[in-house]
């Protein structure tokens, strides 16, 4: 992402009043995103469930917890399913981004360790 944010100073003239939207070249499907979390030191594999049949209060306090920070942020993307057109970034610069695979979301889940959003200590008591 770096890369994206570089390419598109250096052609600031023609990137002016843009929106270039740097994601991956392809989305990642929910059942790939539970894996790759379960694929991280310390996490496990979230159990997907029917939202009609979820209820945050039968979680556990941590597991409650977690599901507030989490789901404040991100509720309305899980439940949208948006699509971010890359295109205008693409021709732009002429950078494709890789896919949102499992080393793609190691690499974000060890960023929000690493910046405190994810406690270490929280994503060990998960897996217990």
């Amino acid at each position: 992402m770096a890369a994206g944010i570089v390419a598109i100073v250096a052609n600031w003239e023609r990137a002016a009043r843009g929106t270039f939207h740097l994601v991956p070249s392809s989305p990642l499907a929910m059942r790939d995103f539970a894996a790759g979390i379960g694929g991280v030191d310390g996490l496990h594999v979230p159990k997907l469930v029917d939202p009609a049949m979820f209820d945050a209060h039968d979680l556990p306090p941590l597991e409650r917890r977690l599901h507030r920070r989490v789901s404040a942020l991100y509720a309305s993307y899980f439940q949208r399913d948006p699509r971010f057109d890359d295109s205008r970034f693409r021709a732009l610069t002429g950078i494709e981004a890789g896919p949102a695979d499992q080393a793609y979301l190691s690499r974000l889940i060890a960023f929000c360790i690493a910046e405190g959003f994810l406690l270490a200590e929280d994503s060990k008591a998960i897996s217990a």
